[in-house]
Formats: structure tokens, C-alpha cells, sequence
């Protein structure tokens, strides 16, 4: 994850120091820490993790550089109604999810059908 919520506001990693806590902004009820090392920084859930859809993953090094170079307001946009999915990348025409391992084609066109949805 690259961002959180810190005192309400969704927080770039960037911004903060290590160890700073804050919450998931998909899953609000679950803390996360920021880990900052060198070459790397994330947040990272600090007990529980949620039980995340079909194709969301841990974030590797691939997803956070595909995301770095987007712009915050973009990028990680909690999206529906219910709040059901996190897209990679959102603008409001476009929806791009940043797909690194295989997931079924069920799970692909639902995710198409309701993105198609949300920006029509």
C-alpha cells in the first residue's frame, strides 16, 4: 500500500516517519505501520489483514513502481458504493488495474462490468 489514512487523510508513505500508524482506506477497521527501509516503503498490516477479493495481492516492488510515477489523487481510489474494490489507477474516464499474477476470467469481467459501471 502506499497510502493510508493518518488522522482522517489519506497519507502518502512518503510523508510520514517509520513506524507511524495509521488505517487501511479500503478497509478502515484494520491498522497498518509504515515500513520504511532504503529501497522500499509501504504500509503493512499490524495484526489482522483483511480477506481481500479475487486478484488483490500483497504489493510488490513491480505494482508500487508502476504506481509511483501517478499522480496521489489517482492512485489506490476506493471505489463503489460499498466501497468493493481499490483501483491501481482511476481518472474519470479511465479505471487501470496493475494485474502482476493470474486470476480467473470470471474475476476479470466482473471487475470490468463494474468499473464500466462507475465511469459511465
Amino acid at each position: 500500500m502506499k497510502y493510508a489514512l493518518v488522522n482522517g487523510k489519506k497519507t502518502h508513505i512518503k510523508d510520514v516517519v517509520r513506524g507511524q500508524l495509521g488505517f487501511d482506506c479500503w478497509h478502515k477497521e484494520y491498522q497498518v505501520k509504515a515500513c520504511k527501509g532504503h529501497y522500499m516503503q509501504y504500509w503493512k498490516y499490524t495484526d489482522a489483514k483483511p480477506s481481500l477479493p479475487e486478484g488483490y495481492e500483497n504489493e510488490t516492488e513491480w505494482h508500487a513502481a508502476w504506481k509511483s510515477s501517478i499522480f496521489d489523487e489517482c492512485c489506490e481510489v476506493v471505489c463503489g458504493l460499498k466501497s468493493e474494490h481499490r483501483a491501481d489507477i482511476k481518472t474519470d474516464d479511465y479505471v487501470i488495474e496493475l494485474q502482476y499474477s493470474s486470476i480467473s476470467y470470471d474475476a476479470v469481467k466482473k471487475r470490468t462490468k463494474f468499473y464500466k459501471e462507475i465511469t459511465n
